[in-house]
């Protein structure tokens, strides 16, 4: 930090519920990037789900390659969900705004769909297509429960 912004730190510390809300942002920061590394261990899924389908071109198994599309496709979509997932809003004077304990659940269950997201990219090259449609499944349940439990605040 540089002194210029240290003193206007120090000087927002005496704002009232600046610090409150200083310590969300930092909280929606860490969940942010929470979010960017589950994003990533789905796109290299998706990246073998690809390699699959281009190994399995030429073969005259249509429901394979059909299964693996759908597969693929569902990785894209979840990718997509979870990088653009809501957050708590952050205004200092908004009355909906989320908590610590809130953020706290929601960094809680992020952590779920990282540890989810992780196991599966580590395991995909010997999973069968519908074992991960499956994991991918339960990885866009938990989402979605996340996700409402969001809009409650809202």
């Amino acid at each position: 930090m540089t002194p210029a912004t240290n003193i206007l730190e120090r000087i927002l510390q005496l704002v009232p519920g600046y610090s409150g809300y200083a310590d969300r942002q930092a909280q929606r920061r860490s969940d942010t990037r929470l979010r960017t590394r589950i994003a990533r261990e789905l796109l290299h899924c998706e990246a073998v789900i690809q390699s699959r389908l281009h190994t399995h071109l030429d073969g005259h198994d249509k429901d394979l390659l059909m299964e693996l599309e759908h597969c693929r496709r569902m990785l894209n979509t979840l990718t997509a969900r979870i990088r653009y997932a809501p957050l708590g809003t952050s205004g200092m004077t908004s009355e909906k705004r989320l908590a610590e304990t809130e953020l706290n659940e929601i960094l809680r269950r992020d952590m779920q769909l990282l540890e989810f997201a992780a196991g599966l990219s580590e395991r995909i090259d010997e999973m069968a297509t519908r074992d991960i449609i499956t994991v991918v499944d339960r990885i866009h349940h938990m989402l979605e429960e996340r996700n409402e439990y969001i809009r409650e605040f809202n």
